[in-house]
Protein backbone atom coordinates (compact mmCIF):
# COMPACT_ATOMS: atom_id res chain seq x y z
CA UNK A 1 0.00 0.00 0.00
CA UNK A 2 1.40 3.61 -1.16
CA UNK A 3 2.71 5.18 1.88
CA UNK A 4 1.03 9.00 1.00
CA UNK A 5 0.76 10.07 4.75
CA UNK A 6 2.45 10.06 7.67
CA UNK A 7 0.29 8.66 10.59
CA UNK A 8 1.56 10.57 13.52
CA UNK A 9 1.77 14.21 11.75
CA UNK A 10 -0.82 13.71 8.41
CA UNK A 11 1.81 15.13 6.76
CA UNK A 12 2.69 13.59 3.44
CA UNK A 13 4.53 10.52 3.47
CA UNK A 14 7.37 8.75 1.50
CA UNK A 15 5.52 8.10 -1.83
CA UNK A 16 3.73 11.14 -2.11
CA UNK A 17 6.98 12.79 -0.84
CA UNK A 18 8.51 11.72 -3.57
CA UNK A 19 5.94 12.26 -6.07
CA UNK A 20 5.98 15.66 -4.97
CA UNK A 21 9.52 16.17 -5.80
CA UNK A 22 9.22 14.50 -9.54
CA UNK A 23 6.67 16.90 -9.74
CA UNK A 24 8.63 19.88 -9.03
CA UNK A 25 11.97 18.64 -10.28
CA UNK A 26 9.48 18.57 -13.96
CA UNK A 27 8.44 22.17 -13.27
CA UNK A 28 12.01 23.56 -12.74
CA UNK A 29 12.49 22.01 -16.02
CA UNK A 30 9.85 23.46 -17.53
CA UNK A 31 10.35 26.60 -15.83
CA UNK A 32 14.07 26.97 -15.92
CA UNK A 33 13.87 27.18 -12.25
CA UNK A 34 15.75 25.66 -9.58
CA UNK A 35 14.17 23.96 -6.33
CA UNK A 36 15.64 23.02 -2.86
CA UNK A 37 15.25 19.71 -1.12
CA UNK A 38 15.94 20.78 2.54
CA UNK A 39 16.26 17.25 4.66
CA UNK A 40 15.73 17.31 8.67
CA UNK A 41 17.20 14.88 10.84
CA UNK A 42 18.96 13.69 13.88
CA UNK A 43 16.97 13.79 17.00
CA UNK A 44 15.87 10.33 17.80
CA UNK A 45 13.23 12.43 19.71
CA UNK A 46 11.73 12.64 16.14
CA UNK A 47 11.19 8.65 15.82
CA UNK A 48 10.16 8.04 19.53
CA UNK A 49 7.95 10.84 20.58
CA UNK A 50 4.77 11.68 18.65
CA UNK A 51 3.89 14.63 20.58
CA UNK A 52 7.72 16.09 19.29
CA UNK A 53 6.88 15.12 16.08
CA UNK A 54 3.69 16.70 15.42
CA UNK A 55 5.10 20.04 16.82
CA UNK A 56 8.03 19.90 14.64
CA UNK A 57 5.10 19.55 12.07
CA UNK A 58 3.02 21.96 12.84
CA UNK A 59 6.48 24.41 13.32
CA UNK A 60 7.66 23.29 9.88
CA UNK A 61 4.56 24.33 8.06
CA UNK A 62 3.76 27.50 9.66
CA UNK A 63 7.48 28.78 7.61
CA UNK A 64 7.11 27.86 4.25
CA UNK A 65 4.44 28.94 1.15
CA UNK A 66 1.56 27.17 0.07
CA UNK A 67 3.44 26.01 -3.05
CA UNK A 68 5.89 24.05 -0.45
CA UNK A 69 5.67 20.91 0.41
CA UNK A 70 6.58 19.66 4.12
CA UNK A 71 6.72 15.99 4.18
CA UNK A 72 7.62 12.88 6.86
CA UNK A 73 8.81 10.49 4.37
CA UNK A 74 10.17 8.13 7.41
CA UNK A 75 10.43 7.94 11.43
CA UNK A 76 12.75 10.79 12.16
CA UNK A 77 13.42 12.21 9.35
CA UNK A 78 11.02 15.23 7.83
CA UNK A 79 11.96 17.12 4.35
CA UNK A 80 10.62 20.10 2.97
CA UNK A 81 10.32 20.84 -1.10
CA UNK A 82 11.43 24.68 -1.63
CA UNK A 83 9.88 25.47 -5.42
CA UNK A 84 10.85 28.49 -7.46
CA UNK A 85 13.93 29.63 -5.99
CA UNK A 86 15.22 32.80 -7.33
CA UNK A 87 18.95 32.06 -5.63
CA UNK A 88 20.20 29.02 -4.20
CA UNK A 89 20.78 30.95 -0.75
CA UNK A 90 16.87 31.30 -0.63
CA UNK A 91 16.95 27.41 0.99
CA UNK A 92 20.01 29.21 3.55
CA UNK A 93 17.57 31.68 4.44
CA UNK A 94 14.80 29.07 4.58
CA UNK A 95 16.61 26.53 6.64
CA UNK A 96 18.06 28.81 8.80
CA UNK A 97 13.83 30.10 9.48
CA UNK A 98 13.30 26.03 10.16
CA UNK A 99 15.51 26.04 13.25
CA UNK A 100 14.67 29.28 15.07
CA UNK A 101 11.09 27.88 14.48
CA UNK A 102 12.12 24.65 16.15
CA UNK A 103 14.49 26.79 18.90
CA UNK A 104 11.38 26.44 21.41
CA UNK A 105 10.26 25.66 25.13
CA UNK A 106 7.87 22.65 23.83
CA UNK A 107 10.28 20.89 22.17
CA UNK A 108 12.79 21.07 25.23
CA UNK A 109 13.58 17.69 26.06
CA UNK A 110 13.68 16.24 29.88
CA UNK A 111 16.93 18.08 30.13
CA UNK A 112 15.75 21.50 28.96
CA UNK A 113 17.49 20.73 25.53
CA UNK A 114 16.44 21.90 22.62
CA UNK A 115 15.83 19.43 19.76
CA UNK A 116 19.34 18.27 18.39
CA UNK A 117 18.81 18.27 14.72
CA UNK A 118 20.91 19.51 11.11
CA UNK A 119 19.36 20.10 8.09
CA UNK A 120 20.88 18.94 4.83
CA UNK A 121 20.42 20.80 1.48
CA UNK A 122 20.71 19.53 -2.16
CA UNK A 123 19.34 21.86 -5.16
CA UNK A 124 18.07 21.03 -8.16
CA UNK A 125 19.21 20.87 -11.03
CA UNK A 126 22.76 21.51 -9.82
CA UNK A 127 22.65 18.43 -7.72
CA UNK A 128 20.98 16.11 -10.14
CA UNK A 129 17.41 14.43 -10.58
CA UNK A 130 15.27 13.95 -7.38
CA UNK A 131 16.84 10.02 -5.90
CA UNK A 132 19.94 12.44 -6.23
CA UNK A 133 18.62 15.10 -4.18
CA UNK A 134 17.20 12.83 -2.07
CA UNK A 135 20.98 10.83 -1.33
CA UNK A 136 22.59 14.11 -1.37
CA UNK A 137 20.64 16.08 1.07
CA UNK A 138 20.49 13.54 3.60
CA UNK A 139 24.17 13.45 3.19
CA UNK A 140 23.88 16.66 4.44
CA UNK A 141 21.84 16.45 7.43
CA UNK A 142 24.17 13.31 8.85
CA UNK A 143 27.86 15.91 8.46
CA UNK A 144 25.58 19.13 9.62
CA UNK A 145 23.92 17.52 12.54
CA UNK A 146 27.11 16.13 13.11
CA UNK A 147 29.24 19.05 13.31
CA UNK A 148 26.75 21.35 14.54
CA UNK A 149 26.69 23.92 11.84
CA UNK A 150 22.67 23.60 11.87
CA UNK A 151 22.54 23.80 8.03
CA UNK A 152 24.74 22.58 5.23
CA UNK A 153 24.62 22.58 1.48
CA UNK A 154 25.62 19.52 -0.17
CA UNK A 155 28.14 21.76 -2.23
CA UNK A 156 30.37 23.10 0.87
CA UNK A 157 31.09 26.47 -1.68
CA UNK A 158 27.09 27.30 -1.42
CA UNK A 159 27.12 27.03 2.37
CA UNK A 160 30.31 29.76 2.46
CA UNK A 161 28.79 31.99 0.13
CA UNK A 162 25.41 31.31 1.92
CA UNK A 163 26.03 32.05 6.06
CA UNK A 164 27.33 35.55 5.31
CA UNK A 165 23.95 36.49 3.96
CA UNK A 166 22.06 34.17 5.94
CA UNK A 167 23.78 35.83 9.20
CA UNK A 168 22.95 39.51 7.52
CA UNK A 169 19.50 38.59 7.40
CA UNK A 170 19.45 37.51 10.94
CA UNK A 171 20.79 40.68 12.13
CA UNK A 172 18.47 42.73 10.05
CA UNK A 173 15.63 41.21 11.99
CA UNK A 174 14.86 44.39 14.77
CA UNK A 175 17.31 46.59 12.64
CA UNK A 176 14.67 49.55 13.14
CA UNK A 177 13.47 48.73 16.60
CA UNK A 178 17.52 49.11 18.02
CA UNK A 179 17.60 52.24 15.70
CA UNK A 180 20.47 51.28 13.41
CA UNK A 181 18.53 52.54 10.38
CA UNK A 182 18.90 55.85 8.81
CA UNK A 183 17.66 57.87 5.82
CA UNK A 184 19.79 59.99 4.03
CA UNK A 185 18.53 62.22 0.94
CA UNK A 186 19.70 62.85 -2.66
CA UNK A 187 18.80 66.19 -4.01
CA UNK A 188 17.25 66.65 -7.62
CA UNK A 189 17.91 69.75 -9.31
CA UNK A 190 15.32 71.06 -12.27
CA UNK A 191 17.29 72.00 -15.23
CA UNK A 192 14.95 75.15 -16.16
CA UNK A 193 16.34 77.08 -13.07
CA UNK A 194 18.99 75.07 -11.23
CA UNK A 195 17.24 74.83 -7.57
CA UNK A 196 16.91 71.87 -5.64
CA UNK A 197 13.08 70.95 -6.26
CA UNK A 198 12.58 67.74 -4.28
CA UNK A 199 15.12 64.52 -2.63
CA UNK A 200 15.25 60.84 -2.88
CA UNK A 201 15.55 59.05 0.31
CA UNK A 202 17.54 56.43 0.34
CA UNK A 203 17.44 53.63 3.02
CA UNK A 204 20.65 52.74 5.16
CA UNK A 205 21.52 50.39 7.75
CA UNK A 206 24.21 51.39 10.76
CA UNK A 207 25.45 47.45 11.49
CA UNK A 208 27.02 47.46 15.18
CA UNK A 209 30.30 45.82 13.92
CA UNK A 210 29.89 45.97 10.79
CA UNK A 211 29.58 49.54 9.74
CA UNK A 212 27.54 51.39 6.93
CA UNK A 213 26.23 48.33 4.90
CA UNK A 214 24.72 49.82 1.20
CA UNK A 215 21.44 49.03 0.63
CA UNK A 216 22.70 47.29 -2.53
CA UNK A 217 23.81 43.92 -0.28
CA UNK A 218 21.06 44.25 2.50
CA UNK A 219 17.75 45.02 0.42
CA UNK A 220 17.78 41.53 -1.42
CA UNK A 221 18.09 40.01 1.61
CA UNK A 222 14.88 41.94 3.34
CA UNK A 223 12.81 40.83 0.28
CA UNK A 224 13.80 37.10 0.39
CA UNK A 225 13.19 37.12 4.61
CA UNK A 226 9.90 38.84 4.24
CA UNK A 227 11.39 42.01 5.87
CA UNK A 228 11.30 44.32 3.19
CA UNK A 229 7.98 45.89 3.60
CA UNK A 230 8.52 46.58 7.69
CA UNK A 231 11.61 48.36 6.20
CA UNK A 232 9.53 50.51 3.56
CA UNK A 233 7.02 50.82 6.45
CA UNK A 234 9.94 52.48 8.67
CA UNK A 235 11.46 54.53 5.36
CA UNK A 236 7.69 56.02 4.46
CA UNK A 237 7.12 56.94 8.45
CA UNK A 238 10.91 58.85 9.00
CA UNK A 239 10.55 60.50 5.37
CA UNK A 240 7.23 62.16 6.50
CA UNK A 241 8.44 62.74 9.88
CA UNK A 242 12.03 64.50 8.83
CA UNK A 243 9.96 66.75 5.97
CA UNK A 244 6.88 67.53 8.52
CA UNK A 245 9.79 68.66 11.13
CA UNK A 246 11.69 71.07 7.91
CA UNK A 247 8.41 72.76 7.01
CA UNK A 248 7.77 73.44 10.91
CA UNK A 249 11.00 74.95 10.69
CA UNK A 250 10.22 77.38 8.23
CA UNK A 251 12.21 75.34 5.47
CA UNK A 252 10.96 75.80 1.67
CA UNK A 253 8.94 72.08 1.20
CA UNK A 254 10.14 70.69 -1.43
CA UNK A 255 8.97 67.31 -2.65
CA UNK A 256 10.63 63.95 -0.83
CA UNK A 257 10.78 60.71 -2.99
CA UNK A 258 10.41 57.48 -1.28
CA UNK A 259 11.04 54.06 -2.66
CA UNK A 260 8.01 51.10 -2.37
CA UNK A 261 9.05 47.47 -3.54
CA UNK A 262 6.89 45.56 -5.39
CA UNK A 263 6.24 42.94 -2.12
CA UNK A 264 4.64 46.13 -0.25
CA UNK A 265 2.15 46.49 -3.05
CA UNK A 266 1.31 43.39 -3.38
CA UNK A 267 1.78 41.33 0.11
CA UNK A 268 0.67 44.76 2.45
CA UNK A 269 -1.77 47.45 2.66
CA UNK A 270 0.66 49.89 1.60
CA UNK A 271 -2.18 52.62 1.38
CA UNK A 272 -2.59 52.05 5.14
CA UNK A 273 0.35 52.64 6.09
CA UNK A 274 0.32 55.44 3.53
CA UNK A 275 -2.40 57.68 5.38
CA UNK A 276 -1.07 56.24 8.56
CA UNK A 277 2.44 58.30 7.65
CA UNK A 278 0.67 61.27 6.53
CA UNK A 279 -1.68 61.27 9.52
CA UNK A 280 0.98 61.07 12.03
CA UNK A 281 3.35 63.69 10.60
CA UNK A 282 0.54 66.00 9.17
CA UNK A 283 2.11 66.45 5.63
CA UNK A 284 0.38 67.17 3.23
CA UNK A 285 0.30 64.71 0.41
CA UNK A 286 1.23 66.83 -2.28
CA UNK A 287 4.88 66.86 -0.68
CA UNK A 288 5.48 62.89 -0.69
CA UNK A 289 5.82 61.34 -4.02
CA UNK A 290 6.44 57.36 -4.09
CA UNK A 291 8.69 55.29 -6.34
CA UNK A 292 8.37 51.98 -8.09
CA UNK A 293 10.52 50.07 -10.01
CA UNK A 294 9.71 49.77 -13.73
CA UNK A 295 9.67 45.99 -13.52
CA UNK A 296 7.66 45.88 -10.18
CA UNK A 297 4.91 47.80 -11.57
CA UNK A 298 4.82 46.67 -15.00
CA UNK A 299 5.17 42.25 -14.06
CA UNK A 300 1.59 42.97 -11.92
CA UNK A 301 0.47 46.05 -13.73
CA UNK A 302 -3.11 44.35 -13.17
CA UNK A 303 -2.91 43.61 -9.04
CA UNK A 304 -1.21 47.36 -8.40
CA UNK A 305 -3.03 49.45 -11.12
CA UNK A 306 -5.77 49.90 -8.25
CA UNK A 307 -3.84 50.20 -5.63
CA UNK A 308 -1.56 53.10 -7.96
CA UNK A 309 -4.76 54.78 -8.13
CA UNK A 310 -5.89 54.99 -4.99
CA UNK A 311 -2.36 56.49 -3.97
CA UNK A 312 -2.60 58.98 -7.20
CA UNK A 313 -6.43 59.63 -5.28
CA UNK A 314 -4.59 61.38 -2.70
CA UNK A 315 -2.36 63.95 -4.44
CA UNK A 316 0.71 61.89 -3.81
CA UNK A 317 2.99 61.86 -7.23
CA UNK A 318 4.20 58.71 -8.81
CA UNK A 319 7.32 57.75 -10.61
CA UNK A 320 8.58 54.70 -12.35
CA UNK A 321 12.21 54.37 -11.55
CA UNK A 322 14.87 52.68 -12.85
CA UNK A 323 13.28 53.10 -16.26
CA UNK A 324 15.15 51.49 -19.62
CA UNK A 325 15.72 48.74 -17.51
CA UNK A 326 12.67 46.69 -17.19
CA UNK A 327 10.40 45.29 -20.13
CA UNK A 328 7.43 47.06 -19.47
CA UNK A 329 4.20 46.91 -21.74
CA UNK A 330 3.67 50.80 -23.46
CA UNK A 331 0.05 49.96 -23.72
CA UNK A 332 0.13 49.90 -19.97
CA UNK A 333 2.69 52.69 -19.35
CA UNK A 334 -0.38 55.10 -20.76
CA UNK A 335 -2.72 54.21 -18.85
CA UNK A 336 -1.02 54.01 -15.55
CA UNK A 337 -1.35 57.22 -13.55
CA UNK A 338 2.48 57.96 -13.00
CA UNK A 339 3.48 61.74 -13.44
CA UNK A 340 7.32 60.62 -13.53
CA UNK A 341 9.45 58.62 -15.20
CA UNK A 342 13.27 58.07 -14.24
CA UNK A 343 16.46 57.13 -16.64
CA UNK A 344 18.08 54.35 -14.63
CA UNK A 345 21.88 55.47 -14.32
CA UNK A 346 23.08 52.91 -16.09
CA UNK A 347 22.05 54.95 -19.62
CA UNK A 348 23.50 58.64 -18.12
CA UNK A 349 26.87 57.16 -17.24
CA UNK A 350 28.42 56.82 -20.74
CA UNK A 351 25.89 59.63 -21.73
CA UNK A 352 28.42 61.60 -23.18
CA UNK A 353 30.40 58.50 -25.33
CA UNK A 354 28.37 55.89 -26.15
CA UNK A 355 25.56 56.69 -29.17
CA UNK A 356 23.59 53.78 -27.91
CA UNK A 357 23.20 55.15 -24.28
CA UNK A 358 22.65 58.83 -25.92
CA UNK A 359 19.94 57.50 -28.17
CA UNK A 360 17.99 55.74 -25.50
CA UNK A 361 18.09 59.29 -23.07
CA UNK A 362 16.65 60.83 -25.69
CA UNK A 363 14.02 58.20 -26.42
CA UNK A 364 12.93 58.02 -23.29
CA UNK A 365 12.33 61.33 -23.02
CA UNK A 366 10.78 62.00 -25.78
CA UNK A 367 8.36 59.46 -24.89
CA UNK A 368 7.85 60.64 -21.26
CA UNK A 369 7.21 64.19 -22.79
CA UNK A 370 4.24 62.39 -25.07
CA UNK A 371 2.75 61.14 -22.26
CA UNK A 372 3.09 64.12 -20.08
CA UNK A 373 4.87 63.04 -17.64
CA UNK A 374 8.27 64.61 -16.26
CA UNK A 375 11.54 63.14 -17.13
CA UNK A 376 14.39 62.48 -14.40
CA UNK A 377 18.00 61.42 -15.03
CA UNK A 378 20.10 59.39 -12.43
CA UNK A 379 23.62 59.12 -12.17
CA UNK A 380 24.08 63.08 -13.40
CA UNK A 381 27.48 62.99 -11.76
CA UNK A 382 29.33 65.35 -13.89
CA UNK A 383 29.28 68.82 -15.64
CA UNK A 384 28.83 66.98 -19.17
CA UNK A 385 26.08 64.65 -18.45
CA UNK A 386 24.34 67.91 -17.04
CA UNK A 387 25.26 69.79 -20.35
CA UNK A 388 24.18 66.60 -22.29
CA UNK A 389 20.89 66.45 -20.49
CA UNK A 390 20.17 69.76 -20.87
CA UNK A 391 20.38 69.82 -24.77
CA UNK A 392 18.18 66.49 -25.26
CA UNK A 393 15.64 68.17 -22.82
CA UNK A 394 15.58 66.20 -19.60
CA UNK A 395 13.71 67.75 -16.96
CA UNK A 396 15.50 67.42 -13.60
CA UNK A 397 18.53 65.18 -12.48
CA UNK A 398 19.85 63.46 -9.71
CA UNK A 399 23.71 62.33 -9.00
CA UNK A 400 26.85 64.11 -7.05
CA UNK A 401 27.61 66.41 -9.67
CA UNK A 402 24.14 68.24 -8.23
CA UNK A 403 25.10 66.78 -4.57
CA UNK A 404 25.70 63.50 -2.61
CA UNK A 405 22.92 61.89 -0.71
CA UNK A 406 22.65 64.03 2.21
CA UNK A 407 21.71 63.15 6.27
CA UNK A 408 18.97 64.58 7.50
CA UNK A 409 20.59 67.66 8.92
CA UNK A 410 22.95 68.24 6.03
CA UNK A 411 20.09 68.31 3.50
CA UNK A 412 18.35 70.78 5.35
CA UNK A 413 20.84 73.12 5.51
CA UNK A 414 21.29 72.39 1.84
CA UNK A 415 17.77 73.95 1.42
CA UNK A 416 18.17 76.79 3.19
CA UNK A 417 21.55 77.89 1.84
CA UNK A 418 20.18 76.49 -1.91
CA UNK A 419 22.90 75.68 -4.27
Amino acid sequence: MAELFDDHTGLPGNDLFRDRLEQAAERGKRERSQLALLILSGDARLSDDTEAAQTVAEKLQGCVRATDTVARPAPGIFAVVQTGLKHFDGAAFLAQKLLDSLDVPALAGAAGNGLDVGIGIAVFPEDGEPPALIAKASEAASQAHGSGVGYRFHAAAMTSEARPRVDMGRDLHGAAGRGELRLQYQPSMSLVDRVITGAEALLRWQHPSGGLIPPELFVPIAEEIGLISELGGWALRRACSDLSAWQQAGIPPVRIAVNVAAQQMTEGDIVAVVDAALAESGVDPAWLELEITESGAMDREISVYGTLAAIRRRGIRLTVDDFGTGYSSLAYLKDFPVDRIKIDRSFVRDLTNKHEDAAIVRAVIGLGHSLGMEVVAEGADTAAHIDTLVKVGCDSVQGYHVSPPLDADDFAALLQKGL
